[in-house]
C-alpha cells in the first residue's frame, strides 16, 4: 500500500488578485451611499417646497442639511467614478459598474444646469 500525500494548494499572490473585485464593491457601495445622500439632502427641501414653506430652506438646519449631503454625496460619487475607472482600466467587467460610472457626470450636470437656470 503506497500513501501519497494530498497536494497543498496556496496562493502565491500576496492577496493582490481581489483587489480589482474589492474596488468595484467600493465603488459600486459609495455610488449607492451617493444616491441615499443626495435623496437625504432633496427630499426635505421638496418636502418643504411643495406644502409652501419654501423660507424653511433659508436660514437653519435644513439648509444646513441640505448642502451638507449634497456634498457629501458629491464627494462620494467622485471617489465612487475614480475607483469604478480603476476596475474598468484593469478589465473588470461586472454589470453594477454602471451605477458608479453614471452618478458622477449625472451630478455635475444637475448641478452645471442647476446654476445656469434655477440659481442665478
Amino acid at each position: 500500500m503506497t500513501f501519497e500525500p494530498a497536494q497543498r494548494r496556496f496562493s502565491v499572490s500576496g492577496g493582490s488578485a481581489h483587489a480589482p473585485a474589492r474596488l468595484r464593491r467600493w465603488a459600486v457601495g459609495l455610488a449607492r451611499a451617493a444616491v441615499v445622500a443626495i435623496v437625504i439632502g432633496v427630499v426635505p427641501v421638496s418636502v418643504s417646497y411643495a406644502v409652501g414653506r419654501a423660507n424653511l430652506v433659508e436660514d437653519n438646519w435644513l439648509g444646513f442639511l441640505s448642502a451638507t449631503m449634497l456634498i457629501a454625496g458629491l464627494l462620494a460619487s467622485l471617489a465612487g467614478f475614480v475607483l469604478a475607472v480603476a476596475a474598468k482600466v484593469s478589465h473588470e467587467r461586472w454589470l453594477r459598474l454602471w451605477l458608479p460610472l453614471s452618478i458622477f457626470p449625472t451630478l455635475v450636470g444637475l448641478l452645471a444646469l442647476g446654476e445656469a437656470i434655477l440659481w442665478e
